[in-house]
């Protein structure tokens, strides 16, 4: 059986001795003001460590590295033309903290911790958005995915993202590959083709040398519709002059609220949409 050992205290080795009750008292006194020394001596440490700290802690914070995020990204154009638009969320509000070319988000760059909201822009549009939270000493890489399968790109510039009712859309539109241009309104899970007019020779034909704009040079012009609200246009480029393959893009975006795809991978497409917001004066 294990033994219960007691531990002895001063007073009973005291007892143990053979001095007398006053010197006794004199050795107690003397121990317990060496225990109330050393209990002020380990107080007197912890408060200076406190007031280095306090008086230092701008210094110190430093030592502390901020959080770090970068993108990651294939997109040559975004690239070159992108606008990265940092905003802080503060109340549930965004606040813009900083605007800067996409490119130089490519490297580490520092925030201090908090809640963000960063979207990247391509002229007038944003082509892609997210919320992040930063925490003390992260890094975080953020990639901009495919949109889409297609291997061309589709970018369009709108001037008037708040247009009166049935006022003329000042579009601007760019690819990276040569094309055909189809442009549909989408309805819900309809969408209908209002560019180009089947009807007439329109030369649809779009090429990546230069912008293709509205009015085009037959003077076709886009309007906006005659009720306030939303209105969505589809932009797809084919690389055959197509329109089944357009119609089909479409359909498969709109069924599938993802990826739009297509079973003819021998051809090469692309598609973007825009936003409008039709207002009255």
């Amino acid at each position: 059986m294990k033994r219960l050992l007691r531990t002895k205290t001063t007073t009973d080795l005291l007892n143990k001795l053979k001095i007398e009750d006053a010197q006794k008292e004199k050795i107690l006194t003397e121990i317990h003001l060496l225990k109330i020394q050393l209990i002020i001596a380990v107080l007197t440490a912890i408060c200076s460590i406190m007031v280095l700290i306090v008086t230092n802690f701008p210094q110190l914070k430093n030592l502390i590295p901020n959080p770090q995020f970068r993108i990651v990204t294939n997109d040559n154009l975004l690239l070159r033309e992108g606008i990265m638009n940092v905003s802080q969320i503060v109340d549930g509000k965004n606040q813009i903290k900083a605007v800067y070319p996409l490119w130089q988000a490519l490297k580490w760059v520092q925030l201090e911790p908090g809640s963000y909201h960063l979207s990247v822009q391509y002229q007038v549009q944003e082509m892609w958005s997210t919320d992040l939270l930063l925490q003390t000493g992260k890094r975080v890489s953020l990639t901009i995915p495919t949109l889409f399968d297609g291997n061309i790109k589709v970018y369009v510039k709108n001037n008037t993202p708040q247009p009166l009712p049935k006022e003329k859309l000042d579009l601007t539109v760019d690819v990276t590959g040569n094309g055909f241009l189809w442009i549909y309104e989408l309805h819900q899970k309809e969408a209908s083709l209002i560019y180009p007019n089947l009807s007439e020779n329109s030369g649809n034909e779009i090429s990546v040398s230069q912008s293709y704009h509205f009015p085009d040079k037959n003077n076709f012009s886009i309007f906006a519709g005659e009720n306030e609200g939303k209105e969505t246009l589809l932009f797809v480029v084919t690389s055959t002059h197509d329109e089944n393959l357009a119609r089909e893009i479409v359909f498969r975006m709109i069924n599938t609220h993802t990826k739009a795809s297509s079973e003819k991978q021998e051809l090469n497409w692309g598609v973007t949409k825009i936003v409008y917001q039709i207002k009255r004066p």
